[in-house]
Parts: C-alpha cells; sequence; structure tokens
C-alpha cells in the first residue's frame, strides 16, 4: 500500500538526505509504505519511509528502532546475573557493588528490575577474579577523594567520550548534572569538545584528562597548574581516576553494553 501524506519541516528534511526512516503515525496502519510531501504541496525526493505505531516508536528518526527493525535482536555477550545464580564469590562483589553504587552513584539505572546488575558491573560480575580488585580500586577512588566534584565529572565525560562509551555517558551525564554542572556543559563534554565556561578546576581536569587520553607524557606546564589547583594527592587522584574510567570504557565497549533497554529487559 501507498500514500502521499504531509510532513513536517523536520521530516522534510530528513526524507531530503535519502534515508529510510521509521515514523510514527497514528493515522497510517503498521507497515504502510509512505511518500511524502512538503507542507506547500511539491514532492520530496522519492523516498520510502516505514510507519509504525506511536507507542512502539517514541520520535521521528529514531536510529535505534531503525536498527531493530532491520536487524534482528542479538542475544546480550554477557547476561545480567539474578542474585539466585550468583556464585558465593560473585555474591560478596554484588554486595559491595551495590553498597558502594547507593553510596556514591546514584541518579541511573544500574539494574534490571529482576535486580541483576547491569553496565560494567554486570562483567565485573562475570570475571569477579578481575572485577573484585577494580572494584577495589573504585572504591578507593570514591572514599579518598579530595577532588571538587565537578571536575571529578568533567575528567569522566571526558574519558567516555573519548572511547565513544554509551553507558558511561549516560550514567555520567547524570551524575554530572546532579555535582552541579550545567546542562550545556554536559552536552559539549559528552560530544567531545572543551565548554567555553569551564572554571579552573574543571579547566585543570579537562586538560589534564585531554592529554592523557591522547597519548603521551603530561606536558610540564600542565602538570604544574593541577599541582597548583588541586595538589600532589588531588593530581594523584585525577590521574588514576582517569585511568579507572579508561578501564571501564574498554570493559563496556568490549561487552558493547549500551545505556539501559530493551537488551536489559528494562522499559
Amino acid at each position: 500500500m501507498c500514500r502521499h501524506v504531509v510532513c513536517s519541516k523536520r521530516e522534510e528534511r530528513l526524507v531530503q538526505h535519502g534515508e529510510r526512516r521509521v515514523l510514527r503515525n497514528q493515522s497510517l496502519a503498521p507497515n504502510t509504505v509512505t511518500r511524502r510531501r512538503t507542507t506547500d504541496g511539491t514532492r520530496c525526493r522519492d523516498v520510502q519511509l516505514l510507519v509504525r505505531p506511536v507507542d512502539w516508536i517514541d520520535a521521528i528518526g529514531n536510529a535505534r528502532a531503525a536498527r531493530l527493525l532491520s536487524h534482528p535482536k542479538e542475544p546480550m555477550r554477557l547476561e545480567p546475573i539474578t542474585e539466585p545464580n550468583l556464585t558465593p564469590e560473585q555474591r560478596g562483589l554484588d554486595a559491595r557493588m551495590r553498597e558502594g553504587i547507593k553510596s556514591h552513584l546514584q541518579g541511573f539505572v544500574s539494574a534490571r528490575d529482576d535486580g541483576a546488575l547491569i553496565g560494567p558491573f554486570n562483567p565485573m560480575l562475570h570475571f569477579a577474579q578481575f572485577g573484585k580488585p577494580t572494584w577495589d580500586l573504585v572504591t578507593a577512588l570514591a572514599e579518598h577523594s579530595t577532588l571538587p566534584k565537578p571536575a571529578h565529572e568533567v575528567a569522566i565525560l571526558v574519558a567516555g567520550a573519548r572511547f565513544h562509551t554509551r553507558y558511561e555517558l549516560y550514567a555520567h551525564e547524570r551524575v554530572a548534572a546532579k555535582a552541579g554542572l550545567s546542562p550545556a556543559k554536559i552536552a559539549t563534554l559528552a560530544a567531545g569538545g572543551r565548554p567555553a565556561d569551564l572554571d579552573p578546576s574543571e579547566s585543570a581536569a579537562f586538560d589534564v584528562a585531554t592529554v592523557l587520553l591522547g597519548g603521551g607524557p603530561l606536558p610540564e606546564s600542565t602538570y604544574a597548574m593541577a599541582i597548583d589547583r588541586f595538589g600532589k594527592d588531588g593530581v594523584a587522584e585525577l590521574v588514576f581516576l582517569i585511568g579507572s574510567y579508561c578501564l571501564v570504557s574498554m570493559v563496556l565497549n568490549a561487552y558493547d553494553i549500551s545505556v539501559p533497554g530493551r537488551e536489559e529487559g528494562i522499559g
């Protein structure tokens, strides 16, 4: 079935890109193939679009839904572990991580409705021999932190952007907001940019993280600036923090861990 429908200016731009898109539309039946017209009645480029029910898709041009339509659901590389299936070693680590999340990492989804931990916590549980020392480092950084919270989150967001780590960015965009970073700063950092209005501490954290994540030694001028701002212990915390989130990013990317959603049975 093929029908002509009037499209909004935003839809018109999408159509003109010549891309196959999934649209929400209550007036057309599911799976209808449609060609679009502009608001003034002229024809857009002859592009077909799939129409899905409004309750199936949240927004026009939702790329994730388009991928789900065109590709069958793939199994998760590491299925989250529910409490009855934990080994004694995993159960101890699970309890420690839940306590740490409650104390230091609030504001984002870290578990499924059935209680199984997701995100980086899931691979730490699967491989507890590596997860336990990794969590020890995370705990030490949280318990001995002296960095200003906004600067702390700046460094983490720089790491997440560098590695394009979906779950890390999802989680720490929210933690950063609770720490006081503005939405504009968070958006720029998550996109890999440098906000123009960083304060001195945030700027120092950004510079150190950017240099170290780019590879190579930290220049003397950058090191001296960070020492002046944070002191030796603070700079050490910053360096280990950046290193720890490199590890977390690689784990998340290796196991292709996305933001919470269908894969984890959430939502």
